[in-house]
């Protein structure tokens, strides 16, 4: 096997467990295991237009968030957010604004909601937990890592 095949080998493996790594962390963070619960209180509910960048040279992409924004208390202390996601790359825009505000509309002002909350850090909370999109990155890194595996049986073979 030549040294190009070798480099493309290792820049298959160096990306497929980045991206595992990347997926695993979410997971975990998205699973709801590592988060405490307690009772808070919906206190403002919006939804906001958002124009995000795709590619600034090309165009803008127009999506809609819901802004959950609700008020807890751990251990004596209060606490205000507006995180509904748990997770790295947790994404609360909605592509249409019925979209968004139909999740909105989950969440009436003055309503008693379940807020998940780090144990080491109460300020960092979340309506929902669960693991999502996590699973993909895992599998697209599995992916990468086991087309990297055919190669490199193939080239060895060559």
């Amino acid at each position: 096997m030549d040294t190009h095949h070798k480099a493309a080998l290792a820049l298959f493996a160096l990306i497929g467990v980045v991206v595992v790594g990347i997926g695993g962390v979410e997971v975990w963070m998205q699973s709801g295991s590592e988060w405490e619960q307690t009772t808070g209180m919906v206190v403002k509910t919006e939804v906001e237009r958002e124009i995000r960048p795709v590619d600034p040279q090309v165009y803008r992409r127009l999506q809609w968030s819901p802004r959950i924004t609700y008020r807890y208390e751990v251990d004596g202390q209060s606490y205000a957010s507006d995180r509904m996601h748990a997770g790295i790359h947790a994404q609360d825009s909605r592509p249409t604004k019925g979209s968004a505000q139909m999740e909105s509309d989950q969440y009436p002002v003055g309503s008693e909601v379940t807020v998940y909350y780090e144990a080491d850090d109460p300020s960092v909370a979340a309506l929902e937990v669960g693991a999502g999109g996590g699973w993909v990155l895992v599998v697209l890194g599995a992916g990468i890592l086991a087309v990297g595996g055919v190669l490199g049986v193939r080239w060895s073979r060559a």
